[in-house]
């Protein structure tokens, strides 16, 4: 799935087994202008002489969002300027970090920006920018003729999603959400406990990587706690798929850390072990040494002792 826009330019570059798309997925862009201050009179013509961070330069959002601006009168190469040097996933980090006066921002980033009071969302580019093939599905032309069931298949799934979400109220859906998030939870939460297992089995468990296992116990507990927050339908489905998201992410961090600290003691006992062998070694070595010294001046004592026998012998001979 991706802006139908992919397509044309893979058809465009004259390849012979070229993409079609076969099946549209959304009708409008679902993108939110962010502005860096609050205005609720916002009216489009308000970007004259503005920074705005649109996205990639060809794309079906950065088009839509340029058809909006050309329909409100405004100049898109002489009344605002448009950054598109800035990737898709490092937008919302670039505005939050000063850069430009607008982004456009999908969910559940825009309302995110808004909640760190980062920015303030003033208009929706799909209300403005109105019906358009926004995303679809597409694949080669040889895999749509060899495989036509698949496809049809695949079609008819979607529709029957997108039936589903039609014939329910928001509620339906948020529940059905919350359900899901319920379960994604818990299997972070086992996946926990199988790397607190691993962890627990190593030898080289020392009392620092148990201070980290009490602190992984800690954000686990917060975890349990979070999870039971789920029972209460009266969140919204952003909320539910946001706190899921962090958690996992959380936890991910606390799982790499407490690794980490294991192999970096692994690490250290390791080198003082190899420390300890070294100085026996020398130690061994210099009471070798030593007792070889010693072993040669006895030698030579006994020679002494033999050579005033010896005197004393050739004395008596004489007389």
């Amino acid at each position: 799935m991706h802006g139908p826009e992919a397509a044309i330019y893979v058809y465009n570059e004259g390849k012979e087994d070229y993409m079609q798309v076969f099946a549209q997925m959304t009708k409008r862009d679902g993108s939110f202008l962010v502005s860096r201050k609050e205005n609720k009179n916002f009216k489009w013509t308000d970007l004259k002489g503005s920074t705005i961070i649109p996205g990639r330069k060809g794309g079906v959002p950065y088009m839509t969002f340029e058809y909006v601006l050309k329909q409100s009168g405004l100049d898109t190469k002489k009344d605002v300027i448009l950054d598109d040097s800035i990737k898709f996933d490092l937008m919302a980090g670039a505005f939050a970090g000063g850069k430009a006066d607008y982004v456009t921002l999908f969910e559940p980033t825009a309302s995110m920006t808004e909640a760190q009071e980062k920015g303030y969302i003033v208009a929706s580019v799909g209300e403005a920018g109105g019906e358009i093939p926004y995303t679809a599905y597409f694949a080669k032309k040889s895999y749509i003729n060899n495989n036509k069931d698949i496809i049809q298949g695949f079609t008819n799934a979607v529709y029957k999603g997108q039936t589903w979400v039609k014939e329910h109220t928001a509620k339906e859906i948020a529940e059905k959400k919350a359900d899901e998030a319920t379960k994604a939870m818990e299997q972070a939460l086992k996946d926990l406990k199988v790397a607190e297992d691993k962890a627990t089995s190593s030898e080289a468990l020392t009392a620092e990587t148990r201070k980290n296992n009490e602190t992984l116990q800690t954000e686990l507990s917060k975890a349990k706690e979070q999870l039971a927050g789920y029972d209460d339908l009266k969140k919204s489905e952003f909320e539910n798929k946001t706190a899921v998201i962090n958690l996992r992410h959380e936890l991910s961090e606390k799982e790499k850390e407490y690794t980490d600290a294991l192999k970096s003691k692994e690490v250290e006992c390791k080198h003082q072990i190899e420390q300890i062998q070294s100085s026996a070694e020398l130690e061994k070595e210099k009471a070798l040494i030593a007792k070889e010294r010693e072993m040669n001046e006895k030698i030579r004592e006994l020679d002494r002792e033999n050579a005033k026998l010896q005197a004393q012998i050739e004395q008596l001979q004489q007389k």
